[in-house]
């Protein structure tokens, strides 16, 4: 594999709080992980664990690029908050993905934007 990355796509519409972000992208970053395959991850945990971390304007795209990402045979994953303290129960605030080849999706992954 070339340059192993891992990305997360934060669901911007729910104004959290900075905390609140960080523990809902380490859930999707554990859950990404875990999707991946063990020659992948092994792969990433020898190297800089890269992170790109991407946005979505709202829930309705957040679970659009889900479904285009998995159309393109990634293994992906919604994180739903369980409404302990900020944002209503269920709703969703990330999307996990798989590890990947950063060269190799990068047609994929170019057409969104970073998280500001």
């Amino acid at each position: 594999m070339g340059e192993p990355v891992m990305y997360i796509i934060a669901n911007k519409s729910l104004g959290m709080s900075l905390g609140k972000l960080a523990a809902q992208v380490s859930h999707a970053a554990v859950k990404a992980y875990l999707l991946s395959e063990l020659k992948i991850r092994e792969e990433w945990d020898s190297g800089s664990y890269a992170k790109i971390i991407l946005g979505a304007k709202d829930e309705a795209e957040l679970k659009n690029i889900g479904d285009n990402l998995y159309a393109a045979n990634l293994n992906v994953w919604l994180v739903r908050d369980e409404g302990r303290t900020e944002i209503e129960p269920g709703s969703i605030t990330a999307l996990a993905v798989e590890i990947v080849d950063k060269e190799k999706y990068k047609y994929i992954f170019s057409k969104y934007s970073l998280f500001s």
